[in-house]
């Protein structure tokens, strides 16, 4: 019988799985939707901080849940079958786009598209989707020269 999601191990900032401080949770930018106004079901986009990364047992399954907050509130992403996603870590920046269901009186997005913000700046230099803003230019074609 798999344990509760309360009793998965969880990654946590601040206390009470909070964030800690207002750099935290930042302020919704123009064009996305605030957590806070999610209050029913619907499409949306929001960004906030990420506060929490658990992996919950479903079934016979896993769920990577990812919790973040904004200014106004907090919501919980849901990515069924995975237990891991490169970048998704406590205190990085992260934009989620899709439906929105309200689950235990708090929102809730399950499998949205997301996109890496960064962990510092509002906008950081090279977050052009690719791990470190930089090209690769380590590889080399096998038999060419330059």
């Amino acid at each position: 019988m798999p344990a509760p999601a309360g009793d998965a191990p969880a990654a946590k900032a601040g206390q009470a799985g909070v964030p800690a401080d207002a750099s935290e949770r930042p302020v919704p930018p123009p064009g996305v939707n605030s957590i806070g106004s999610l209050t029913g079901p619907g499409r949306a986009t929001v960004e906030g901080r990420i506060y929490a990364v658990e992996i919950r047992p479903v079934e016979h399954n896993t769920v990577l849940a990812a919790e973040i907050a904004d200014s106004t509130g907090q919501l919980t992403a849901l990515f069924y079958g995975r237990s891991h996603i490169p970048g998704l870590d406590c205190g990085a920046r992260i934009r989620f786009r899709g439906p929105v269901g309200i689950q235990d009186g708090g929102p809730v997005m399950i499998n949205p598209a997301y996109e890496l913000l960064g962990h510092g700046a509002a906008n950081p230099p090279g977050a052009s989707g690719r791990e470190g803003g930089k090209p690769r230019r380590d590889r080399r074609n096998p038999g060419k020269e330059k």
